[in-house]
């Protein structure tokens, strides 16, 4: 950390179904409208379990 600068990458683990893909993929989307980290957070404060029908594609 000579340069002071810091590299932090995001890695999705989409192995829960077809609604951890669908996840996945749009927080890529909002990541290219600057609103990666905002969907984030909205993920995890809707976040009901495991394919509980919390994520769909609308």
């Amino acid at each position: 950390m000579q340069t002071g600068v810091v590299r932090f990458g995001y890695q999705h683990f989409a192995f829960l179904g077809t609604e951890s893909e669908w996840a996945a993929e749009a927080s890529e989307c909002a990541g290219e409208q600057n609103a990666f980290w905002e969907y984030h957070d909205l993920l995890f404060e809707r976040w009901g379990g495991e394919n509980q029908g919390a994520f769909n594609k609308d």
